[in-house]
């Protein structure tokens, strides 16, 4: 093909802050607990440098949000962060930095009524998401030699193809750049010499060719291109959603299953099988370092991509069960707005406010810091005056005297709390080494003047509530002093149902993982609204009626890592012999490492006593039961510490019974197991009553197994059934 225009090409980079828009479908759509944003600072410079690579040779960056902070933001990043060589392209951020844009169409306006910015030839609108190995250059050549042979061609929906089951968008296959309207006919563009190619596709029936069926999932849209004629229509209320609607309505009726905005908008959610695999914290920055790498998955091509993109490292891992594998840039620093990563050995300043962010480990936070939302990872200096709330904060972490660990705070094992910091309730804290405790056997905390503790604390935190004689007299935090007593300060039950409630969303069903839930800071709020008393006997019950066999069986199989560590950890002790407290702070800190509920721990540890009194009994009836017995006794004590709410009790009854019915075990082995939890104490009487008072069609659809073998397990119970409602009426 002959070129016809030798114009150098302009992109508009639009970055979009707003919390609801597609730059963050990680962060807000769905949130766990461990689960963080994205660094859109990392993302930016990296569309920034593909874009140069791309031959741009001017790039326009235009933000929109409600307000100018990200635009204050990324204007102190271009400023600081690209002087490096490797970027040639002149950049200019829209509004000096000083606005932000509610729409790319107010955009549009702007650059028109700018004569300095106004584009002369084709340029891109692209977002940060958008920017892959793409040759922004050749395909704008394509455009040029459309537009010129049709001079009412004036935008284009440009679509990249994968095929089904590829999880790296290399992009080597065909693009589709848009149909002609008078030939009926496909205009495709290959990184091949001969561009231009046409494929005639008779009645615009997307099906009989394979290299050319256009499906949900497969098909992203990459960016637009727009001709200079384009800007005059945004000089009025014209905007851009309404000329994609345009173009959308150029393709065929009969096409509608790929002209909707799942295939015009580039979104997460629809790359195939690959990011519905999302259930944990290191499958979810697996997807951060994906998205900075730029899908690169061959070791040839990320070797060669690693010697000419800007350097990136490795901020932390966690373990071979549970590795964060985010790569940031070095040039990545702290901001006020987070959304970002800090830096190794970076210092956040006076009176910053950083939320929803990861700081890596060495970061000295000054003083009077605002800390919401975050992981502080190991060796952390916060100075004093600090406050750090809902927070995950890693070993050896230094925190200074006079700052304040609000509700919802995680601090770990060797971490230095001095006296006089403020432990709000809410939090839980690790056992401490006896070497890494500097400040005596106890530190005092100081609670709130306005709070006070009373008989009628929560003892149950999210280790299942430490009884106060089993208190180690070297876990430091884990008490308040008032007067001559000692009073522990958890979590309440309201914050118990609303971990389960939340994490409950997340594991109905992983492949819808971007549908829109709410926002974990609205539940924090509704925490101190809600009370134990206010709550429904029955909301639970009422709640899992609701399931489906296929969600429950997606709540019971937990990830297989935990689990493996788990089984690993309750058979150490049962073998060592290891005291509660010991094996309750291992249990506590692998359910916080892979972001489990208290539930998941009750059920596997009961789990995990079966099946190994069954083993050393080599299943033999009698002595498999007495076996049992004798290790619900000996760890009911631990048990209880993670079972003490009715969904946690329900949980272990239904593991209970799911392990009844799928493993070899003797008779009447599901009616034993629940008489001996009733009288360890970690069931109760109401529970029982409750789970099987449903009837065989609930359980059955509960365990994802026929309603026959539920009917088993309540004719089995029958007989214990009727003694506790006869002993009930004697009482």
């Amino acid at each position: 093909m002959k070129k016809v225009n030798t114009e150098s090409l302009i992109a508009l980079l639009v970055v979009d802050s707003r919390k609801e828009n597609e730059l963050f479908p990680l962060v807000e759509r769905e949130r766990p607990a461990c689960l963080l944003p994205l660094c859109n600072m990392t993302l930016l410079e990296h569309a920034l440098f593909q874009l140069d690579r791309g031959g741009v040779s001017d790039i326009l960056v235009g933000v929109i949000d409600d307000s100018v902070s990200s635009a204050l933001v990324i204007r102190n990043f271009l400023n600081e962060s690209l002087r490096s060589p490797r970027i040639r392209s002149r950049v200019t951020l829209l509004g000096g930095g000083t606005r932000s844009f509610a729409s790319v169409g107010e955009i549009l306006r702007d650059i028109d009524t700018n004569e300095d910015l106004r584009p002369k030839g084709e340029f891109v609108v692209v977002n940060v998401f958008s920017v892959f190995r793409v040759n922004f250059a050749r395909i704008a050549e394509e455009h040029r030699y459309r537009h010129e042979k049709d001079p009412s061609w004036t935008s284009t929906c440009l679509f990249f193809k994968r095929h089904r089951g590829e999880n790296k968008a290399t992009f080597s296959g065909e693009v589709l750049v848009g149909i002609d309207e008078e030939t009926k006919q496909l205009l495709l563009y290959r990184n091949l010499d001969e561009c231009g190619t046409y494929v005639t596709v008779s009645d615009l029936s997307w099906s009989g060719r394979d290299h050319l069926q256009l499906i949900r999932g497969i098909v992203d849209c990459c960016c637009d291109i727009l001709s200079p004629e384009v800007l005059t229509e945004f000089r009025e209320n014209f905007d851009y959603e309404e000329l994609r609607d345009y173009m959308k309505n150029k393709l065929d009726s009969d096409s509608n299953e790929i002209s909707g905005n799942k295939s015009f908008f580039l979104d997460i959610a629809d790359r195939g099988e690959y990011c519905r695999q999302l259930h944990g914290i290191a499958s979810y920055y697996q997807v951060v370092r994906d998205f900075v790498h730029g899908w690169l998955g061959d070791p040839d091509l990320l070797a060669n991509y690693e010697r000419r993109c800007p350097p990136f490292r490795r901020i932390a891992t966690r373990g071979p069960g549970a590795k964060l594998l985010a790569e940031i840039s070095r040039h990545t620093a702290v901001f006020d707005s987070g959304e970002s990563f800090a830096a190794e050995d970076a210092v956040v300043s006076v009176d910053s406010r950083v939320t929803d962010c990861i700081i890596s480990g060495g970061v000295h936070i000054s003083e009077q810091c605002v800390l919401e939302n975050v992981v502080i990872l190991d060796g952390c200096v916060i100075e004093k005056g600090c406050v750090v709330r809902d927070a995950i904060v890693g070993r050896n972490t230094r925190i200074m005297q006079g700052s304040r660990i609000d509700g919802g705070c995680v601090i770990g094992p060797d971490v230095v709390l001095p006296e006089c910091t403020h432990i709000r309730e809410g939090r839980a804290v690790f056992k401490a080494s006896r070497d890494s405790l500097r400040v005596g056997e106890e530190v005092g905390v100081v609670e709130p003047e306005n709070e006070t503790t009373n008989g009628s604390t929560n003892t149950e935190d999210v280790f299942g509530g430490l009884d106060e004689a089993e208190t180690p007299t070297f876990s430091f935090g884990c008490s308040s002093n008032t007067g001559n007593e000692t009073k522990h300060i958890g979590v309440t039950d309201a914050h118990n149902k609303l971990t389960y409630s939340t994490e409950q969303r997340f594991s109905h069903d992983r492949k819808s993982l971007f549908e829109t839930v709410g926002g974990v800071g609205d539940d924090f709020e509704s925490i101190a609204s809600s009370s134990p008393e206010s709550e429904s006997m029955n909301s639970f019950a009422d709640e899992c009626s609701s399931l489906s066999p296929t969600g429950f069986v997606r709540q019971t199989n937990t990830d297989q890592a935990f689990t493996s560590e788990l089984v690993d950890t309750v058979l150490r002790a049962l073998h060592n012999d290891s005291s509660v407290d010991d094996t309750a702070v291992e249990l506590s800190s692998l359910r916080l490492a892979y972001d489990q509920t208290p539930e998941d721990i009750s059920g596997n540890v009961v789990l995990t006593l079966a099946k190994e009194s069954l083993t050393r009994a080599s299943y033999s009836g009698s002595q498999s039961v007495s076996l049992l017995h004798t290790y619900l006794n000996r760890w009911k004590t631990l048990i209880q510490r993670f079972a003490s709410s009715k969904e946690a009790q329900m949980r272990i009854l239904d593991c209970s019974a799911s392990f009844s019915t799928t493993h070899q075990v003797p008779k009447n082995f599901f009616s034993y197991v629940v008489q001996m939890l009733y009288e360890a104490d970690i069931v109760t009487e109401t529970t029982i009553t409750e789970w099987t008072g449903r009837g065989e069609g609930f359980i059955a659809a509960r365990l994802g197994i026929p309603e026959a073998a539920a009917g088993e397990l309540l004719t089995e119970l029958g007989p214990f059934l009727k003694w506790l409602s006869e002993a009930e009426e004697e009482d």
